[in-house]
């Protein structure tokens, strides 16, 4: 037998080799394409999770804002419509909440928020189911009574805030979750890339071993150079726009903080600038109830801290040629003209029986195009 050729042998070992590796790195790509899909689609799952979450705290407090409103309804006003408003509340509050405790039931965190959230709530469900038995056994005064008096059941500034917690950390995971997604992304295009560039590659030294093995080494040094400066120039602009991007979002939470801390000092500065005002202010609704008082009104009217809400407001300001009743008081007709009164004579009703005679200003207060409550100021003589 002839012997063979060596230069022979070496090329053909090379090219099984070569082939080979083009194989295993098909084979690579294959199995990370099939792991990115299957993580992909677990992210997926986990994200819809996270949004149903967020959803279902949404509807919690707007569901609890709407039974509050339905049980004043039915409380004031007791109209078989109410009714149906209430108890549509009522059981669209029940199953917000078993969705939210099935959604959280794999966050330990979650469901301890859930269940204080629950509990919370349930207090204020049987306080308003309460009320309009109270209501529809007793009639409407002993239902406005119990809803004067408050209970210990909590306000729902306590719900927002527990939920607020649950939507902060529902976020944090939806953003843990979106970095691992890009983060997974990235590993499966890099892999998709480098093994389809690597396969070329060896195809292309296939093809130029069988001409010259020399021109092979040439052409792929200068390729592989040629790779690294595209690869170089694509981590540098990939790193420069993270960065970027990085920048614009510290800018745009810092913004949103001072915004948020912004907002919160004025209305703090706007308590502080009413309950320092030595003119009496009330804030009256569209019933003629006192809603609220700065402390000169109070004093002005001889009651104490908080006495004056809840009355009526023909019966501790009157005009001077005599007592009306609330759709003929003067404030009512400046509120349902829209109009703004100024130095209007009164009597101010003290609770020793005096009456004061005093100057008023009345200013409607407009809620999508409707009057929905007045600010009305009350001049004491000087002393």
């Amino acid at each position: 037998m002839g012997r063979e050729n060596p230069l022979a042998e070496n090329l053909e070992r090379r090219l099984v080799a070569g082939f080979a590796v083009i194989f295993l790195i098909l084979a690579v790509i294959v199995v990370e394409a099939v792991r990115s899909t299957l993580r992909t689609r677990e992210t997926s799952l986990w994200v819809n999770n996270t949004h149903a979450v967020l959803l279902e705290t949404s509807a919690i407090l707007s569901t609890v804002n709407a039974l509050e409103s339905a049980q004043s309804g039915v409380v004031l006003r007791g109209r078989p419509a109410d009714h149906e408003n209430w108890q549509r509340a009522y059981s669209d509050l029940e199953e917000h909440i078993q969705v939210a405790k099935a959604l959280t039931a794999d966050n330990l965190r979650q469901v301890q928020h859930i269940q204080e959230v629950e509990t919370l709530v349930r207090k204020r469900m049987d306080f308003s189911k309460r009320l309009v038995e109270a209501r529809k056994t007793n009639g409407a005064e002993a239902g406005r009574s119990l809803l004067m008096e408050g209970d210990e059941a909590g306000s729902v500034a306590e719900v927002r805030t527990r939920l607020s917690k649950m939507a902060r950390e529902e976020n944090d995971l939806l953003l843990q979750r979106d970095q691992a997604s890009v983060a997974n992304a990235r590993s499966t295009r890099f892999v998709l890339y480098a093994g389809m560039a690597l396969n070329a590659l060896l195809l292309v030294c296939g093809y130029f071993l069988v001409r010259d093995d020399l021109k092979v080494r040439r052409a792929q040094a200068a390729f592989l150079a040629g790779q690294n400066e595209l690869l170089e120039r694509r981590v540098e602009e990939r790193t420069r726009e993270l960065a970027e991007a990085n920048e614009a979002l510290k800018v745009e939470n810092l913004e949103r903080r001072w915004a948020y801390v912004s907002l919160e000092k004025n209305y703090r500065h706007g308590e502080l600038i009413v309950e320092s005002l030595a003119e009496s202010i009330f804030l009256v609704g569209t019933t003629g109830l006192i809603h609220r008082s700065n402390p000169s009104g109070e004093q002005a009217l001889g009651l104490a801290s908080g006495g004056a809400v809840g009355r009526k407001l023909e019966g501790v300001l009157t005009p001077v040629e005599g007592w009306r009743p609330w759709l003929e008081h003067p404030v009512k007709v400046a509120m349902r003209e829209n109009r703004i009164l100024k130095d209007l004579p009164a009597l101010l009703v003290h609770a020793d029986g005096r009456r004061i005679v005093v100057s008023c200003q009345v200013r409607p207060i407009e809620d999508s195009g409707q009057v929905v409550m007045a600010i009305v100021g009350v001049t004491l003589p000087p002393a």
